[in-house]
């Protein structure tokens, strides 16, 4: 069965063109930022990605998800830099006074011809201990300039989910400062990811953000049926089931071109079809995984949907667009004037629940969320 619900390297699908085109742009020293809605794929290709490239250049990657705060961001990026030199668990052993043996980075750094001290060892031990969380964020966003530098190798520094640093006390100044480091340094190349469409937009594409035009958007759209077909009949064939001609589109098209939704409707398919007694896949077949795949979506869609607890009028506006309405008629639905309605919105958009297409016309991001809100 297929890997689903976590990032795929090794059986990696489709995207080939996606894949040589960002690998082209950082090599060449372009920053990007990836941008498409949760369950499109973006930490995947980001982690293939860096696979592609890693005997060419040096990467760090960190993800915002996991971090709570901006000391935390801190510690995260001088573990990372530390890891890529041998030394794993930099920052605990460094908290907890146990101590480490630096053989392994010593060796790794002598090959370059470098000592340690380059490398701001003793200054990262230094402000870890300290209480100045400012001079700590300074030390940490500059430490992969540094080592790139005296390594005289390009660097790819990724920040998956940057959206989620609105979350960070202060998070604008937290941007700004990121930005007037990053600005400066010449071995570094940046690739962001970001669910929350409209957040990344304002981050990149807001002439009063920090990040105003620093790096290339890309976004990453739906996939399609030629991305699966080799391996799909690869992998059903190995089990001696046939496969109809449109198997593949219908497949792919039930999934609104979502890899996740897609794997996850092959691989119910693939293990009923084991256990049942047929061997040949109908249509029947895509329509009751399809099915089951989204009565085991529906904790899921709840847990998100109660985050609106107490945003009644944004609750309306997301069942008016799983009805299709237009702007104003969710607007009088959810029985909001204009202005009103235009500040929910952008709080739907803010949170990647509710996207706009290129004619601006509003739409529920996860298509099986579409169908949970006019089934309930």
């Amino acid at each position: 069965m297929i890997q689903v619900g976590k990032p795929i390297v090794k059986e990696f699908l489709g995207r080939d063109k996606n894949r040589k085109e960002l690998a082209l742009m950082l090599k060449m020293g372009q920053s990007v930022v990836l941008n498409a809605p949760r369950r499109h794929g973006k930490t995947s290709i980001m982690d293939r990605v860096l696979c592609d490239i890693e005997d060419e250049l040096l990467y760090i990657k960190i993800d915002i998800m996991a971090i709570a705060n901006k000391r935390a961001m801190a510690e995260k990026i001088i573990d990372s830099c530390y890891e890529l030199l041998g030394i794993k668990g930099f920052v605990l052993s460094t908290l907890s006074g146990i101590g480490k043996a630096v053989k392994d980075i010593v060796n790794f750094v002598s090959s370059y011809g470098i000592k340690l001290e380059d490398l701001e060892f003793s200054n990262s031990e230094k402000l870890l201990k300290d209480t100045d969380e400012d001079r700590l964020f300074l030390h940490a966003l500059n430490l992969p300039q540094i080592i790139a530098s005296k390594l005289d190798k390009k660097l790819i520094f990724a920040i998956d989910e940057l959206g989620e640093i609105k979350d960070f006390k202060s998070y604008q100044d937290i941007l700004k400062v990121m930005r007037s480091v990053f600005q400066h340094q010449e071995d570094v190349v940046f690739l962001f990811a970001g669910s929350q469409h409209t957040i990344i937009g304002d981050i990149f594409r807001n002439s009063s953000s920090a990040f105003y035009k620093f790096a290339q958007m890309y976004e990453l759209k739906a996939m399609k049926e030629k991305d699966f077909t080799d391996y799909f009949n690869k992998l059903f064939s190995k089990y001696n089931i046939i496969l109809y001609k449109e198997f593949t589109k219908d497949i792919v098209d039930m999934g609104n071109g979502i890899p996740y939704y897609i794997i996850k409707i092959a691989n119910s398919i693939l293990f009923h079809t084991i256990l049942g007694a047929s061997k040949r896949v109908c249509k029947f077949s895509i329509l009751r995984a399809t099915y089951m795949v989204y009565k085991n979506e529906e904790q899921y869609f709840q847990l998100e949907l109660s985050k609106l607890r107490g945003k009644q009028y944004q609750q309306k506006l997301l069942e008016a667009f799983a009805m299709n309405f237009k702007s104003k008629e969710a607007s009088a639905y959810a029985k909001l004037d204009f202005s009103n309605s235009n500040r929910e919105i952008k709080q739907l958009l803010n949170s990647g629940l509710l996207s706009q297409n290129l004619d601006k016309k509003y739409y529920i991001t996860d298509p099986f969320l579409s169908i949970y809100l006019c089934r309930n």
